[in-house]
């Protein structure tokens, strides 16, 4: 039974994280330039607006299944 629970959860995380793609289609690209800044500066930056939306949709997509 667990397994079945877990196997549920794993595809309702795949959907949210599919969703995020399609809403914001760049999101991978975003993330990797991001990363990337870091090397170039030396420290972690603020990341750009687009990258933090994506990332506000993607927890608030995430929590909203929570009980």
């Amino acid at each position: 039974m667990d397994a079945a629970w877990g196997a549920v959860i794993g595809v309702g995380y795949l959907i949210i994280i599919g969703l995020t793609v399609l809403r914001y289609p760049d999101v991978f690209t975003l993330v990797f330039r991001y990363l990337g800044s870091w090397g170039t500066y030396g420290r972690p930056v603020l990341p750009p607006y687009v990258l933090g939306q994506a990332m506000i949709f993607l927890l608030t997509a995430g929590a909203s299944g929570g009980a």
